[in-house]
């Protein structure tokens, strides 16, 4: 498996604030790694702005609610509509030890991940982003800055598909 490099914490440290980098270290390495690439190639684009970037940087940050192998994301992206389509009760009350965590974790990662960033004291636009990078950018309304929303998670969600 790859490492993160002295580069990567190196980006993480130049855009993060102390509390972000906080997260973004709980990360897995894969997600620390794939978040660094995704805001490499927004400012390879000449993306300039600081929540993008940021929102790049941590938008798997919810995955980290729980920890996920190989075999957990291989299955998700197999079945991913049928581990859509399971209710949260499937956790039932034995909570992260359940055999479902993993996969609805993965499933809502990006609400989870704003959770986190919000209780952390992030800006509302950087959890908004983390939140909806899954969400097509014409399908959100209804929350401040809206044209600005599209328009920086269509950035992102171009970013996280190219890498």
């Amino acid at each position: 498996m790859a490492a993160m490099g002295p580069e990567d914490w190196a980006l993480a440290a130049r855009w993060l604030s102390p509390s972000e980098r906080a997260l973004f270290q709980r990360m897995q390495r894969p997600d620390q790694i794939h978040c660094a690439r995704v805001a490499r190639w927004l400012l390879a684009e000449g993306e300039a702005d600081e929540i993008i970037v940021r929102a790049a940087l941590l938008h798997d940050v919810g995955k980290a609610r729980y920890r996920l192998g190989v075999v957990h994301r291989t299955l998700y992206v197999l079945l991913a509509p049928l581990f859509r389509a399971f209710p949260p009760l499937f956790m039932g009350a034995s909570g992260e030890s359940h055999w479902w965590m993993p996969y609805y974790v993965i499933a809502n990662h990006p609400r989870l991940g704003a959770s986190m960033l919000a209780q952390a004291g992030c800006d509302e636009r950087l959890w908004r982003l983390v939140e909806l990078h899954q969400q097509d950018p014409q399908l959100v309304g209804g929350i401040p800055d809206v044209q600005w929303t599209r328009d920086a998670l269509a950035k992102l969600r171009r970013a996280d598909s190219h890498n």
